[in-house]
């Protein structure tokens, strides 16, 4: 396991032990990656809800 995380991240001092800060250190970055990748999903889901309020709007008028 130790291995996996040393060749995965490259931390710890060793590539034969797994140090908990070391662990604890690659999870915090995932979660901080995973809010941005979330952050970045709302903006372009609030995009295409507007986009597409527009296009209904537009369908919805008579003549159009």
């Amino acid at each position: 396991m130790g291995q996996d995380l040393a060749a995965a991240f490259r931390v710890g001092d060793s590539d034969r032990h797994m140090c908990t800060l070391d662990a604890s250190g690659v999870a915090l970055a995932s979660i901080q990656a995973l809010y941005r990748v979330t952050l970045a999903q709302q903006q372009e889901f609030a995009t295409l809800r507007h986009q597409l309020a527009a296009l209904q709007g537009k369908s919805e008028q008579p003549g159009a």
